[in-house]
């Protein structure tokens, strides 16, 4: 019976370990969160903002975070953090003073201040024609003459902004006309494309789609290359947190270059997250599902852990509804949380981020929502910008939708995966090639499925990853890594150390429960040992056993197929060893709680 009782809180445990998060995980963690809010005796910036998109949903929570926000500010909410105003804090503030609708137009004004031209990337104009043909390139009231030869070559530069390059196939457009408009007609068939290259790499980016001309017929390009400055530079982590609060307000293609041509050599800030948000194209997609850990959480390597990098792809993937990504992240998150409901040892960011990102709430003012409040009173559509703007829609900016969404008055284009062309990955299996997003299928594969090799080295089991070197917030780790490749973990997560000496101490108490009476005459025989060779003094003499020595027990065999047989021996009573065998079992219970 006690092993059964053991037996079967293990099981309950282990249950609620790989169980997935639902909305009673959820709300134990919005519950530690609020202690954990009111406890802290100094709330840090970070801390501020994602607990209040969190908890915006409580009136009085929101307004003493909001409070507690503006006092981090300089000028009484211009810009964030008082005494150095930078992009990224200013723009995490106005996302969630954004979310709770507060009035945010010094911040605003601000921030649009700060953007101007990116100087990293060099842009070309391509025209091309099935025949030879002379083209005119029209700008600042201009026409500049072109001849494109059978081979394809531009014979010549087209005024002052536009010059020969790549063997002359291409116009470089010069960094000063980036902000004009060209207009392009042929006397043949012709097509025409924009496109740009980040200095010092050999990957060009089409921003558009190429634009198709018939004879005498046009085409317009109009170049747009910005970022957000501080210092008059360009600063690319402020950059992402700033064009995602602007999506929902102007239209953001212009800092799009600056933020995609970077994103390779800008990898720990989890710049795929907000490309997906910002563009809703699929290639982003495929990405974070490419570095997904096989354990189901995300670690760009940015030092702030992974449970931020987590909740930061769960935030941009709120609109996908059917992904075993999603999934296993949201598995992981169950499996990772603590007993006090929160996460990462009760961080308060790492909560808050992770519960806004799972389980976003509305904030109280809209509670009840008014015509002019919610999204859904007018029978639009929050979607993320890039769905959005892939179906051609238009966002209502003063029409509330939770998270990073937006108000489209158009509803999301929902494929399977046989119209996207792929094939449906069961379990098991992982996608080589592209994972796509689809409405039936969780693991779409633009290519081939393959079995999952189960194959992982001793630091990816860990839950670590292996590098070639470590960067700044972690530290080399002495597990093993395939090749010359260093296994690296992060200084921020917490400890599992106590975790596992409490289980540990949980299995000693089950024993010493089952195992009682075996322990008991251990006790009682150890003492003895000690009694005699004077290695232990005692108070008083042991009294001796009342009943006959136990002989060892032989080992009892029955034929086959008759039934066994447990016989209950009278277990002897130690008049002297009891009160200290009930002092060390009380003392194994303490520990046990």
């Amino acid at each position: 019976m006690q092993k059964a009782v053991v037996l079967g809180l293990i099981s309950v445990f282990l249950i609620s370990v790989v169980s997935g998060l639902g909305e009673n995980e959820t709300g134990r963690g919005f519950d530690c969160l609020n202690k954990q809010v009111d406890k802290a005796p100094a709330l840090s910036f970070e801390e501020t903002v994602f607990s209040l998109i969190a908890l915006a949903d409580n009136g009085d929570k929101q307004t003493k975070l909001k409070d507690k926000l503006i006092s981090f500010s300089q000028n009484d909410g211009e810009c964030w953090p008082k005494g150095g105003c930078k992009i990224k804090e200013t723009a995490m503030a106005l996302l969630a003073l954004q979310h709770i609708r507060a009035d945010t137009e010094k911040a605003e004004a601000f921030l649009l201040k700060q953007n101007g031209s990116t100087i990293d990337l060099d842009w070309f104009l391509e025209v091309d024609s099935a025949s030879e043909t002379i083209c005119k390139i029209s700008y600042d009231n201009a026409n500049n003459s072109i001849t494109i030869g059978a081979d394809k070559k531009i014979n010549q530069n087209a005024g002052s902004c536009l010059s020969l390059a790549n063997g002359n196939y291409w116009l470089k457009i010069s960094q000063n006309c980036l902000g004009k408009e060209f207009t392009i007609n042929c006397d043949k068939d012709f097509v025409s494309s924009v496109f740009f290259q980040r200095r010092g790499s050999d990957v060009f980016h089409l921003p558009s789609a190429t634009s198709s001309g018939a004879a005498k017929s046009f085409t317009k390009h109009s170049i747009g290359s910005l970022c957000f400055k501080e210092g008059g530079n360009c600063v690319y982590e402020g950059s992402l947190w700033a064009v995602l609060w602007l999506k929902k307000t102007v239209e953001v293609s212009a800092f799009l270059p600056f933020i995609s041509s970077l994103a390779e050599t800008n990898e720990k800030f989890g710049p795929d997250s907000f490309l997906y948000s910002l563009t809703g194209d699929e290639e982003h997609f495929t990405k974070l599902a490419q570095l997904q850990h096989p354990n189901g959480f995300w670690d760009f390597s940015s030092g702030v852990g992974r449970f931020y990098d987590t909740a930061l792809v769960l935030w941009a993937l709120q609109s996908v509804t059917v992904s075993s990504n999603v999934d296993s992240a949201k598995n992981f998150l169950a499996s990772t949380q603590q007993a006090s409901g929160c996460w990462n040892n009760d961080n308060i960011r790492d909560t808050a981020f992770t519960l806004l990102a799972v389980s976003p709430k509305e904030p109280a003012s809209l509670l009840k929502p008014t015509p002019t409040d919610a999204c859904s009173d007018f029978k639009f559509h929050c979607l993320s910008a890039g769905e959005c703007e892939n179906v051609r829609g238009s966002i209502k900016k003063d029409l509330y939708c939770s998270g990073v969404k937006v108000c489209c008055d158009k509803p999301g284009k929902k494929e399977n995966c046989d119209e996207k062309s792929g094939i449906a990955c069961e379990s098991g299996e992982t996608c080589e090639g592209s994972q796509v997003v689809a409405n039936d299928a969780a693991n779409c594969c633009i290519g081939s499925c393959v079995e999952r090799s189960e194959e992982t080295s001793a630091c990816e089991n860990a839950g670590n990853k292996c590098k070639s070197s470590c960067v700044s917030g972690e530290k080399e780790s002495s597990l093993e890594c395939s090749g010359s490749s260093v296994c690296c973990e992060s200084d921020s997560e917490k400890s599992y150390f106590w975790i596992w000496i409490l289980l540990a101490l949980i299995v000693i108490v089950a024993v010493a429960i089952i195992f009682r009476n075996n322990l008991r005459l251990w006790i009682f025989q150890l003492k003895n040992k000690f009694s005699k060779s004077g290695g232990v003094s005692v108070s008083k003499p042991i009294i001796p056993p009342s009943a006959p020595p136990v002989l060892p027990r032989r080992q009892q065999f029955f034929p086959r197929g008759a039934p066994a047989r447990v016989v209950a021996r009278p277990t002897i009573q130690k008049p002297g060893l009891d009160k200290d065998l009930d002092e060390t079992m009380r003392k194994l219970k303490e520990i046990g709680q």
